[in-house]
């Protein structure tokens, strides 16, 4: 059972706690980031929220994939970094070009944007 995505869940201080303080995202953030990804599906190993959430807690706190392994219950480093791989690989197919750089906007909208 993962410890933070799993059990978090169920209790809302600590869900809190966990979504907020370890990804740097409000559960609803959270929420809306897993709703675009749709290329990542689940796996024995891991669910879609775990591995985002896995994903965003390597890179808020930089901590390695063995401290990561034990906090996630997962069973080997090579896993966890696997995983980390994989949901990165998500994102940027699913969400970088949907809303990062200027292939999401066109020119008339950043021009209303710059010119109001």
């Amino acid at each position: 059972m993962s410890l933070i995505f799993t059990w978090c869940w169920g209790f809302s201080i600590v869900k809190y706690f966990c979504v907020t303080m370890v990804t740097g995202l409000k559960k609803q953030e959270f929420n809306d980031l897993i709703s675009n990804i749709k290329s990542m599906k689940e796996s024995c190993n891991r669910s879609v929220r775990t591995a985002l959430g896995l994903l965003l807690t390597k890179l808020r706190l930089s901590l390695s994939n063995r401290i990561l392994t034990t906090l996630f219950s997962i069973g080997s480093v090579r896993t966890t970094a696997k995983i980390v791989h994989q949901a990165r690989a998500a994102l940027l197919k699913d969400f970088v070009p949907n809303y990062m750089g200027v292939g999401h906007i066109t020119r008339e909208e950043i021009m209303v944007i710059l010119l109001n």
